[in-house]
């Protein structure tokens, strides 16, 4: 029994704690925004936290921890600090319920408050748990009020009605208006939704171009996250807070996942040996850029783009975005196409004029045919590609789903380099796949379609969009109709450009970029009948303020 003074006054903050917890979570999130002083120039116009740590949890069932609070606490004060987090909530023990944590995360959509060019750290440390919800895994954390017994989970409702689920934080990070949001988590827990793993980090000019969502986690499903009195706090915040005060220069958030999972299991190894086992996990939610940690006064020296309000020019970086994009993701094909549209719409310019000769190279060095009216002839010198090349432009069409155009290069790379060890595992899986989405085979024993096989038509299915376009940044809402003829048990998977973005019957998008955009839905059935459907959305640029 945890001691507490009966106090006349203590009772009545004890009765009236979530309002308390309410209005603190409140006052804190209409702080008005402030200019930044002595950040360095290009990084972010103001740095946000949340900082969320639980130690005594109220519910008996729920094991109480030790130095979750002490995790909020000092993360909150080396990030106010050393990296210059002027805007920082702490919600600590009881401050840490669920009305509270979402209260926080609300504020965190005040435009008000949080903007584009802003950064956005949410930490916590606590217990998170892993539930079974049909056939997928559903990952939440638990608030200190949760009404909850982690021990043993037969019925996932209740950990709907009383704990975070990661998939509601992944749509918040979406409609948070920063730049980069970053997620660090102390707590063990699988099934949120990823779009790819956190590997090698890209250029800091690169990362900060480009929004992004990510996340680190201290471990997955049936790990328990480690915390010892040595340390005085968990194993992963402790060497999260090594890392940070060490760390001089810039700090991007993809290399301090990368040293995370190399120094956290020695670090556990070290003190348990091999009784304890702890994997943090480094995934990006979306976007393409990478959270930045950088401490006050630091110069970057990073190329700074004149400013334009010209919307043709607007339109251009993006189409150039876009292309750059695919080539990065070995695309080379469809980035053809697209600079063939490129050129088609501005001309030819510095820009296509550097890309257009490597991308034909390219294309006629792993035999692909162009897109273009004017195919350009293979050059006799070019030589193949290699099969380290190979196998990355196989495994980016696998990543990005174009599964079928993988299995056609696998087939090429089987007739060039024979069948190995690469072609045998990958092969059996990429034919299980495409057989489930009914996916016509190139090879010469194609998989049999399922009996119920139909063929697939946007007809059956529409996307309803809340307006066909707008001003950047625009928030469409999306929806797609599914007739009862489908049947029950549907899945829906959203795409932004040939990119998922998410899951579900509906879902929110903040299109930040003007010029056009493709919202697809791709609709399973529950027998394996797939449909397909898409609307395009036309976003403006921002008009310049008057003078």
């Amino acid at each position: 029994m945890r001691k507490t003074h009966q106090t006349l006054w203590l009772a009545v903050l004890a009765a009236s704690g979530l309002l308390a917890q309410l209005v603190q979570a409140q006052q804190k999130a209409v702080q008005p925004r402030q200019p930044e002083t002595s950040q360095p120039v290009g990084v972010y116009a103001r740095r946000h936290a949340l900082c969320i740590g639980i130690n005594d949890y109220a519910s008996p069932a729920i094991p109480d921890l030790s130095y979750a609070e002490a995790d909020a606490r000092e993360v909150a004060d080396v990030l106010r600090a050393l990296y210059g987090f002027d805007d920082m909530t702490l919600l600590a023990g009881r401050q840490a319920s669920k009305a509270a944590i979402n209260a926080a995360i609300a504020s965190l959509f005040d435009p008000g408050r949080v903007g584009p060019g802003d950064a956005v750290v949410i930490f916590f440390s606590g217990h998170g748990q892993t539930v079974k919800q049909g056939r997928s895994e559903v990952g939440y954390l638990i608030p200190q009020d949760a009404k909850l017994e982690l021990a043993r989970v037969v019925n996932p409702a209740p950990y709907r009605q009383y704990a975070v689920r990661m998939d509601d934080l992944r749509s918040d990070a979406d409609g948070i208006p920063a730049k980069h949001v970053l997620f660090l988590i102390d707590a063990c827990y699988s099934g949120y939704l990823s779009s790819k793993a956190i590997e090698a980090p890209p250029a800091i000019a690169s990362a900060l171009k480009y929004p992004a969502r990510q996340v680190i986690t201290a471990g997955t499903a049936g790990e328990q996250a480690v915390e010892h009195n040595a340390w005085g706090h968990g194993a992963f915040t402790y060497k999260m807070l090594e890392i940070l005060r060490a760390e001089r220069g810039p700090l991007q958030a993809s290399r301090l996942g990368v040293m995370l999972k190399e120094r956290v299991p020695r670090e556990v190894a070290a003190r348990f040996g091999s009784a304890r086992m702890l994997s943090p996990q480094a995934k990006y939610l979306s976007g393409d850029g990478d959270f930045l940690f950088v401490r006050p006064g630091t110069s970057l020296d990073l190329p700074q783009e004149p400013p334009t309000h010209d919307p043709v020019s607007l339109l251009k970086q993006g189409d150039r975005r876009v292309i750059e994009d695919l080539v990065s993701r070995g695309q080379f094909r469809a980035a053809t196409d697209r600079l063939g549209q490129y050129e088609r719409t501005y001309g030819s310019d510095e820009f296509s004029a550097k890309l257009k000769p490597a991308l034909q190279r390219r294309a006629a060095s792993v035999d692909l045919p162009l897109i273009g009216t004017n195919p350009v002839a293979k050059p006799p010198s070019s030589q193949p590609a290699s099969s380290e090349e190979t196998r990355r432009v196989i495994e980016n069409l696998v990543i990005s789903g174009q599964f079928q155009a993988a299995i056609d290069r696998l087939g090429q790379y089987e007739r060039t380099y024979g069948a190995d060890e690469f072609s045998g595992r990958l092969k059996p899986a990429l034919q299980r796949r495409a057989a489930s989405v009914n996916l016509p085979l190139i090879e010469t024993n194609p998989v049999p379609k399922p009996p119920n096989f139909q063929p697939a038509s946007s007809k059956e299915i529409s996307i309803v969009l809340s307006s066909p376009g707008g001003v950047a940044p625009f928030y469409l809402h999306f929806s797609v109709q599914i007739p009862p003829s489908l049947g029950k048990g549907t899945d829906c998977l959203w795409l932004h450009n040939g990119e998922p973005i998410c899951t579900g019957i509906k879902g929110l998008k903040i299109l930040r970029t003007p010029g056009q955009h493709r919202i697809e839905a791709l609709v399973t059935t529950a027998d394996r009948r797939q449909f397909r459907a898409y609307r395009t959305v036309i976003v403006q640029p921002k008009a310049p303020p008057r003078r």
